[in-house]
């Protein structure tokens, strides 16, 4: 699911949130969890995992525009899943064994995500039928995600030692 708005001003405590990705431009966003305080703005997004209550809180002088990606309960796994099970093997599915979390932080912006999640808002303002083409990038972001925090680290300690 998308959200998106665009405000000077606003509170939500969302007690049974999604995994998600959240993004803020023309000004910030103070995101509070448990253990953490972030400060999403122009130059950063934030992961936010399946089940982690957050506040948000907008103040600002500026109209902050809002992008947030908020994915399907277990999709994370799921994704895993197929990304690391052999293609003949895909359509046999087995319970999922074990949660994917993400590092709860701010991400700068770089060549590898931020590309796919600044494509989304174009693709999600004109017409809500155009969301089913927006949720293949939502996919590709996930992927990139996952490979990048649990794939290559794991290729990485198999192979270079």
């Amino acid at each position: 699911m998308i959200v998106s708005g665009r405000n000077t001003s606003y509170y939500h405590h969302n007690l049974t949130p999604s995994l998600s990705i959240k993004t803020m431009s023309n000004g910030q966003a103070l995101y509070e969890i448990e253990g953490g305080r972030f400060a999403v703005g122009d130059d950063s997004y934030l992961i936010l995992n399946q089940a982690q209550p957050y506040i948000i809180d907008i103040a600002s002088p500026t109209v902050v525009e809002s992008f947030c990606l908020f994915f399907p309960e277990h999709w994370a796994e799921d994704v895993t899943y197929s990304a690391v099970r052999p293609d003949d093997l895909l359509l046999d599915y087995a319970p999922i064994q074990s949660s994917v979390y993400f590092f709860e932080r701010l991400y700068r912006h770089d060549d590898l995500v931020t590309p796919h999640i600044r494509h989304l808002p174009a693709a999600h303002r004109p017409i809500a039928a155009r969301l089913p083409q927006s949720r293949n990038f939502e996919e590709v972001i996930a992927l990139e995600i996952i490979y990048n925090q649990s794939v290559r680290p794991l290729l990485k300690e198999l192979y270079d030692e």
